[in-house]
């Protein structure tokens, strides 16, 4: 729940265990556990699930660290020849 940036949210949105994480959040922020920071992630995922689809992508955060870079694939090699 707390990597809001990418496609993360829309993926974990789409979920089928997403509505029982999002009610055990919320039953979390009830009980008092981590009341400031957890309260405001249960608030942006309220929030966000409401939204229209504009709306959601203005709500993401903007990536963070480095993006992934691709491995370069290695040649392939040529078979030897069966000569020795």
């Amino acid at each position: 729940f707390e990597q809001r940036s990418g496609q993360r949210p829309f993926r974990l949105l789409e979920h089928p265990r997403f509505r029982a994480g999002y009610d055990f959040l919320w039953l979390r922020c009830a009980s008092g556990e981590m009341e400031g920071e957890l309260a405001t992630l249960a608030d942006w995922w309220d929030r966000f699930q409401h939204a229209d689809t504009e709306e959601r992508e203005n709500m993401l955060r903007p990536d963070e660290g480095p993006k992934k870079r691709k491995r370069a694939r290695g040649r392939k090699r040529k078979a030897s020849d069966a000569g020795g």
